[in-house]
This record gives C-alpha cells, sequence and structure tokens, in this order.
C-alpha cells in the first residue's frame, strides 16, 4: 500500500493508492488509426490460463470471446462494424475478474435522412402573426420542437439529443465544445476523442454486476415503486423507538388523499408503499402511543439530491449566441409593405358609459406589503428556504436549530469576533455558549440590521436569548417559524434615507445612524395561528412525478395584438409525425421577433436519432 502525497497552499492531503497486485494483465487499443488494433500484454503468472473478452455498446454485447494468455496478444478490431458511441473493451479471467478494460469512441456517421426539415408557408414574420411550419423527418418520430427570437438569446446553445446519448452520458464533467468531436471522423478528431476517454471517461455499465460477481444494490426503493420510509427517534434524545402506531395522511390541490397505519420495527423503522402520483402532496405524520398524542422526530429517507460539484470558469463562461437559422433576410432584400402594428396598449379605445349603481368597500391588505418578499428578492444576494432546510434536518433526525445556529453552520461569512472563544462556524449551542452569538454575530465583520417581514428593523446587539425568547422584543428564533431568508450586503434604502434627512438639516452620519455598512437580513416568516399544535404531528410534503408542463402562449385569434416580448416563442415536447414523417407545427410569433432560431431534436420508435440543422 502506498500513499500519494499532494501538497497544497492549506494543507498536505493524502490519497491511497490500489493495491500492486503480482499477475495481470494489460490493455492498449488504437482507436485512431483506421485499422484498429487491441493489443494485451500478460504477465508470466497467468500466461496459459484461459481469458475472456467482451465489446459493449450501451450496455449491450456484440462481441465476445475467448483467448489462451500469451506473452503478447493482438486482436483486430472492425472500425465499420462497430456502433457508434462510446464502446468498453473488457477483459476477464476465468472466475469473471476483470483484468483490464478500456473505453473508446466511434464517431457517428452524418446522415441526411436523419435532418428535420421545416419549410414555412410564409417568407416573413409579422408581428404577434400566425407562424405555420411545415415538417419533413424519419417516418413515426418523435420530437421535442422550440423556436426563439434570435435577437434575445441569451447563449450558444451547444449539444443536443445525440451528443447526449452517444457521448456526454459516458464522459465523467464537462466538456467545453461536444459537438466538435461530431464533426468528423478524421485523425485529428479521433484523437481529441480518445484523449477525453482516457482522461473523463467512466464504466457507466459494471462488468462485475453484469458476470453476477457483485450483487447489484438498489440505492433507493423507488426504482421499484413509491415508498415513504424512515426512522422514529425519541424527541430530545436520538434512541430509537419501536411499536409507536403511526398514521400517513397525503393530500393534493385537487382533493386527492391517500391514507394509511402502520407500526414501527424494534429499530424505530417504518415503511409506507405508495401507487405512482403526480406533483406535490402535503404529507402528515401522526404518532401515537396507546392512542394518546405524543411527539418524536419522524425522519424520512429521501436525501438523494446529487452531490454539489465545482464549476469552472470554462464551464460559467458566457458563450456566443447562434444566429438565425429560420426567416433570415440580407440586409438588401426588401421589406413588404404591410399594417403598421400598434399594440391594444397604446390604441385609444372608447369604453361605453357604465351607471354606478353601488360601491363596494375596499379592504387593504396589509400583509402583502410587510410579507411581500419581492423587495428582498431585488437586493439579496443570497437567499435561504428554512422550509426546505428544516424539512432536511427534520428527515435526518436531527436537533432543530436555531435560525443563527443554521446560518452560522452554513455560511462562513458569519463570525463572531467579540467571542473570539466560540467557533466560527458549527459547534455544540449546549457547550459553547451560541447564546452569546446572538448579540455579536456579524457578516463577514460588518454589522448585521435584522428587518423581519418588511417591517420594523432590528440591530444584531439589540438581540439576546432572554429578549427573543420571553422578553417585550419579540425576534424569531426558531425555525418553523420562518420561511424564507434574504441576505443583502448593501443597504439600497441608505442614500435615499441620507438624502431626505439632509434635506430636513438633519446630519445623515450621526453615531448609531448610519448603517450604510450594515449587512441587511430579511426573515419572512409564517402566518401562525395560536390555537395551533404541533404535537405529535410533523408537516412535510411528498414529490410524486412532475406534471406535464404546456407552452403558455396568447392566441391572437381571439385577443388583439399587443406588446410582446417573449424570447421564446414556441416550446412543444412531444411533436409527433405521421407514417410519412410529415407535421405541421402552428403557433403565434411575438411583437418584435423579426429572425428565429429554431431547434428539434428526438428518436424514432427503433431508437435512431433525428436532429435540425
Amino acid at each position: 500500500m502506498r500513499n500519494l502525497k499532494k501538497s497544497t497552499r492549506r494543507s498536505v492531503q493524502y490519497f491511497t493508492l490500489p493495491e500492486a497486485k503480482r499477475d495481470g494483465c494489460t490493455l492498449s487499443v488504437d482507436a485512431v488509426s483506421e485499422q484498429m488494433l487491441a493489443t494485451l500484454q500478460c504477465s508470466d503468472g497467468i500466461c496459459g490460463s484461459m481469458l475472456g473478452y467482451v465489446i459493449m455498446n450501451n450496455g449491450n454485447i456484440y462481441r465476445c470471446d475467448t483467448l489462451t494468455a500469451a506473452p503478447i496478444i493482438e486482436i483486430e478490431l472492425d472500425r465499420q462494424a462497430m456502433p457508434e458511441g462510446v464502446n468498453q473493451m473488457t477483459v476477464f479471467n476465468s472466475n469473471g475478474q476483470v483484468l483490464a478494460d478500456r473505453l473508446f469512441f466511434i464517431c457517428p456517421k452524418p446522415s441526411v435522412t436523419d435532418s428535420i426539415s421545416f419549410t414555412a408557408e410564409s417568407a416573413w414574420l409579422k408581428p404577434c402573426g400566425k407562424v405555420t411550419l411545415n415538417v419533413q423527418t424519419l417516418p413515426n418520430a418523435m420530437f421535442s420542437f422550440s423556436a426563439m427570437d434570435a435577437m434575445a438569446m441569451p447563449g450558444e446553445k451547444r449539444g443536443n439529443l445525440k451528443t447526449w446519448m452517444l457521448l456526454s452520458s459516458e464522459v465523467r464533467g464537462y466538456i467545453d465544445h461536444v459537438d466538435y468531436y461530431f464533426e468528423s471522423d478524421d485523425q485529428e478528431h479521433r484523437k481529441a476523442s480518445d484523449m477525453l476517454m482516457l482522461t473523463q471517461g467512466w464504466r457507466r455499465y459494471n462488468w462485475e454486476e453484469m458476470a453476477g460477481l457483485t450483487p447489484r444494490e438498489k440505492l433507493q426503493p423507488v426504482e421499484d415503486k413509491f415508498y415513504v420510509f424512515g426512522k422514529l427517534n425519541e424527541y430530545r434524545k436520538h434512541n430509537p423507538v419501536n411499536d409507536v402506531d403511526l398514521e400517513l395522511i397525503l393530500y393534493n390541490q385537487y382533493g386527492q388523499s391517500l391514507t394509511g397505519n402502520t407500526k414501527t420495527d424494534k429499530d424505530g423503522n417504518y415503511v409506507f408503499g405508495l401507487p405512482f402520483m403526480d406533483g406535490e402532496w402535503k404529507m402528515f405524520f401522526y404518532t401515537r402511543i396507546n392512542d394518546k398524542k405524543k411527539t418524536f422526530r419522524v425522519g424520512v429517507d429521501r436525501q438523494i439530491s446529487p452531490t454539489p460539484r465545482y464549476i469552472s470558469p470554462v464551464e460559467a463562461s458566457v458563450k456566443m449566441p447562434k444566429g438565425p437559422n429560420m426567416f433570415v433576410h440580407s440586409e438588401d432584400e426588401p421589406v413588404p409593405e404591410g399594417e403598421e402594428f400598434i399594440p391594444i396598449t397604446q390604441k385609444n379605445i372608447v369604453l361605453q358609459n357604465v351607471t354606478v349603481k353601488a360601491k363596494r368597500r375596499y379592504f387593504t391588505n396589509d400583509d402583502f406589503k410587510f410579507k411581500n418578499e419581492n423587495y428582498a428578492r431585488k437586493w439579496a444576494s443570497l437567499y435561504y428556504d428554512i422550509d426546505r432546510e428544516l424539512d432536511n434536518i427534520r428527515d435526518r433526525g436531527e436537533e432543530e436549530p436555531t435560525i443563527f445556529e443554521l446560518l452560522a453552520k452554513k455560511n462562513a461569512m458569519f463570525n463572531n469576533p467579540e467571542c473570539i472563544d466560540l467557533p466560527i462556524v458549527g459547534g455544540d449551542p449546549d457547550t459553547t455558549g451560541w447564546a452569546d452569538w446572538y448579540g455579536h454575530m456579524s457578516y463577514g465583520h460588518q454589522p448585521i440590521e435584522w428587518i423581519v417581514d418588511n417591517g420594523e428593523t432590528m440591530n444584531a446587539g439589540a438581540i439576546t436569548s432572554e429578549t427573543s425568547a420571553a422578553g417585550d422584543t419579540f425576534f424569531p428564533m426558531w425555525l418553523d417559524e420562518i420561511k424564507s431568508v434574504y441576505i443583502a450586503p448593501y443597504d439600497p434604502d441608505y442614500d435615499s434615507r441620507a438624502a431626505a434627512r439632509g434635506a430636513l438639516g438633519e446630519t445623515p452620519g450621526e453615531v448609531g445612524d448610519d448603517k450604510s455598512n450594515h449587512v441587511k437580513i430579511y426573515l419572512y416568516l409564517h402566518h401562525r395561528f395560536t390555537t395551533e399544535s404541533n404535537k405529535g404531528i410533523r408537516r412535510t410534503y411528498f414529490q410524486g412525478f412532475n406534471e406535464i408542463s404546456t407552452f403558455q402562449m396568447e392566441d391572437y385569434n381571439v385577443i388583439p395584438p399587443m406588446a410582446d416580448f417573449r424570447r421564446t416563442i414556441y416550446w412543444a415536447p412531444e411533436v409527433k409525425a405521421d407514417e410519412e414523417g410529415k407535421a405541421k407545427i402552428e403557433f403565434f410569433n411575438n411583437s418584435t421577433c423579426e429572425e428565429m432560431y429554431i431547434s428539434a431534436e428526438g428518436m424514432t420508435p427503433e431508437g435512431k436519432f433525428v436532429l435540425k440543422d
């Protein structure tokens, strides 16, 4: 066992290398030459033994054979007979154990018959006018279609269904220009794709699992059907509780509901089987012992989100958008004369006289003013969904922290310069004195101004564990009271307030009044009822299948044309061609688009790709 040491500015990291084996073989594949050759070199210890090899594409084995191990073995591969995309060659012994494997890429051959062609019934686009496109592609093909205003595209579109299925899904990490590997099948592009396989390729299909040597473990039972499962712990401790009556109720916005009952086992585990459902459902857990409500920590095992990854500057860079590919006109081409477009919002419309017979009393909605999150959303640079954070904490069966603890654990910018003996991030509130954070917490060493529901502001120094818990000053400490948090490093109102004070002859920069360097943190609360009881209840949600989305578009056959600035003119996720490969797409233009960029990609029932060039 050897350790590889990597030195960095901050620390030294150690990487454990796999143990070296006494016997084995190496595999190399010449994936660049026209006559492909796989070379196998075996050690003396396995020479004379029986070996096998397979070549797979998309998990399907299309070539397999056995051979006798020798110092050097050469296997000829027919490039023309190999399927397109990433191929995997695996060499194994008589026990099925993998000795060597190699990935290589076969560039797909372009074909005119695989393209989707569009013909417009009109050569020019009219503001809010109807657009009709006749489609010709392969018979019975299903494809997704989108049309965008070419002058309003935010960035270049790279890759498509074909590049994803044949290459990107088999490569770990980001590919800067995936279309490059499909441009040509010459020596230069073959070398580039082979380097990509050697540096970023990963084994999507595990041969030892396919051979039955390693059992395939289902990480989530949802692969079979929907389940709600987890574990119950005591409310103040982490001890599991058995033989607890657990009732589950789910309902959605359409009035559908599901109920179920079970008991926890000796380890506190429970499970409910559900049918397949669409959309988001409200989910309630009721816990009882001897028909009496009792509160437990109800954990739900659903933390299956992908691990966050680093986004490279290349991946995050802005790409230049592509030019129009539909309704493209040259500058010298004359524009046809037509009726001047005037949106309905700019027309003078005479309404009929109306006689007022009664007046309705008008009530103001103060909650909208004080609980509207649009103001904080406009200025904030960070946002925390506290409802989701609290759900994740409860799912893991952890103790619920205060809002100060949560923010400090999630964001290292929160610090406590006046209490240097306390940790900056994390810590046990029982041993590190979290109450001391309340009055001295800062953000990037800048003072914090806390704002609750866009109402009265409160300096961090005014918040203590006594006042927020039982004193005259209310401050929401607990997560179940808060639904969202926004952090704005700059006070957007300071300049206007300073100007107003200056107009009144006041000094804007008096001590205790200048908050230009304060970091504003907006907290928005749930509307809670005083009679609400949480004993023996946990409220959360269950996410089923995503509901089918439909593109919202105005029908200008029904309403008059208006100022319309849609960047996406139309989107249709499922366009079905008939037995002759024909289809028709109709939609309405916006009020400004003169040239379009359209995109279409899909597959035939036989699995053949169809794309718009």
